[in-house]
């Protein structure tokens, strides 16, 4: 069977009282670079234009002073 450590039970009795639950916390790792806002930009880029390129995208967004790579948008665009 399953043996839990002492150390564990405390540790999550702690989580429990402090939290309100075990649950992970999450807010750790790094932020995304694109936000609600620039995906909504982007939508309506490949809503004008279903063939424009990441390259064109790059280009557009950096004209609007929003510096993100093609790479990003490339990442972006298969997630």
């Amino acid at each position: 069977a399953y043996e839990v450590t002492p150390s564990t039970i405390r540790y999550n009795v702690k989580k429990i009282v402090e939290a309100g639950s075990i649950d992970h916390k999450g807010g750790n790792g790094r932020a995304n670079k694109i936000t609600k806002n620039i995906a909504k930009i982007i939508g309506q880029y490949i809503r004008k234009n279903n063939t424009i390129s990441v390259h064109k995208i790059a280009n557009k967004l950096e004209a609007r002073n929003i510096r993100v790579s093609y790479r990003t948008i490339c990442k972006y665009m298969k997630s």
